[in-house]
């Protein structure tokens, strides 16, 4: 009976990475399937009641912080109303997810389980990764799947619906491909990072200047990411996403991730210390019901934050923090983030070197997406908390 309990956990497992890695392409075929990551999410509430597992103090903070940010946001929903109660719920549980999948995770998968099941799991990840390879080969000479034109050279992006989802599950897949691989480098994760910068984005650029880095510092140096390496990192980043950062924030004062950027600023002002509430400002939600801030602030005028439209609502992660949940909230947001960061960092075992890498890679990927993506809220970035949240079970003799 235990054996075939383990056995289902895997398939289970196995399962969860497939509808992960695919729910993009889908979605386009069964719209049920875009709720599959808030099943998982939902999941957690369940298992949370039933497990014998104990949260440790760090969860525990994260749990009081989101709250606080709860109770901070539904204040102004309630005293200023600028949103519908059903999608002021939808968003709570957008802003929730992230966390819901990472501690659902902690809960149920170990470094053991990894282990034990890493053929398993190392072999389905090569199948996808040769599909994914084979198909952009294929894509580059047939011209397959749309795509836009950088530097003179078609993106890639697959049957996905962006570049960036692309990027992003190829980070996935190469975490958990470099925790249950036997070598350090493979002609596997090679194909993964072509596949990343074919993307044509400069934010894939740093990813892969990042993790090329990350596997020399920890895995060949065997270090521990500190505040040095933290801000070399950072600094690199820049360089490489110059010309990005130059053409929205500079050269252009018009781009919706600037006007944004700067009005979360003003916002936070003027709704001192609470912000605007759930669903009003930057958020998915926010353009489903399209908030009056947007016309309080003249943002309806910017192009791609239009009524109707809003393709650019969600172009950023920050600001919607800040605006949605002001000082309090913004403050409460960048303490669970230091706190996942300090949870990653007592990861660190020398002889279990691997999974430390990873997560830094799925951590420092989610802060990267945050300067120009809804990061941590969006459905295509959620499998990087099953990453983060695997349990290093030498850390937690219950």
């Amino acid at each position: 009976m235990a054996k075939k309990i383990k056995n289902m956990k895997i398939l289970l497992f196995i399962a969860i990475i497939y509808l992960f890695i695919f729910q993009d392409l889908l979605v386009t075929l069964n719209e049920n399937i875009k709720y599959f990551d808030e099943i998982f999410a939902l999941s957690f509430i369940p298992v949370m009641f039933f497990s014998k597992k104990f949260f440790r103090k760090r969860h525990l903070m994260i749990f009081l912080l989101l709250i606080i940010l709860t109770v901070v946001g539904m204040n102004s929903n309630l005293r200023f109303k600028y949103q519908k109660i059903s999608l002021v719920f939808s968003d709570f549980f957008i802003v929730w997810k992230f966390f819901m999948a990472y501690l659902l995770t902690y809960l149920t998968i170990d470094m053991e389980f990894i282990k034990k099941n890493k053929n398993k799991i190392n072999f389905n990840l090569k199948i996808i990764i040769y599909i994914f390879f084979i198909m952009t080969i294929s894509n580059y000479i047939f011209d397959i799947w749309s795509g836009d034109y950088r530097f003179g050279i078609k993106s890639n992006q697959l049957f996905f619906s962006h570049p960036t989802v692309l990027v992003a599950t190829s980070v996935f897949i190469l975490s958990l491909f470099i925790l249950t691989s036997k070598k350090n480098i493979t002609k596997e994760l090679l194909f993964l990072l072509l596949m990343i910068g074919s993307t044509l984005r400069a934010k894939a650029f740093i990813v892969v200047v990042v993790i090329i880095f990350m596997i020399i510092y920890v895995i060949r140096m065997e270090k521990k990411i500190n505040i040095a390496a933290i801000l070399g990192l950072g600094i690199s980043a820049l360089l490489v996403g110059k010309n990005q950062l130059i053409f929205y924030f500079i050269k252009n004062e018009d781009t919706a991730r600037r006007e944004l950027t700067l009005k979360s600023i003003k916002i936070a002002k003027d709704y001192f210390p609470f912000g605007t509430g759930f669903g009003t400002y930057g958020s998915y939600m926010s353009s489903i019901n399209y908030s009056p801030i947007y016309k309080m602030y003249k943002l309806n005028q910017i192009f791609g934050l239009e009524e109707g439209s809003g393709n650019f609502i969600s172009d950023t992660f920050w600001p919607m923090i800040l605006g949605q949940f002001g000082v309090i909230g913004f403050i409460s947001y960048c303490v669970i983030i230091l706190i996942l960061f300090k949870e990653i960092q007592k990861d660190f075992f020398k002889d279990e070197i691997k999974i430390y890498l990873v997560k830094m890679i799925s951590f420092i990927y989610l802060i990267i997406s945050s300067t120009s993506e809804s990061s941590f809220v969006n459905f295509y970035l959620m499998p990087l908390a099953i990453i983060i949240g695997i349990r290093v079970k030498r850390r937690y003799i219950q």
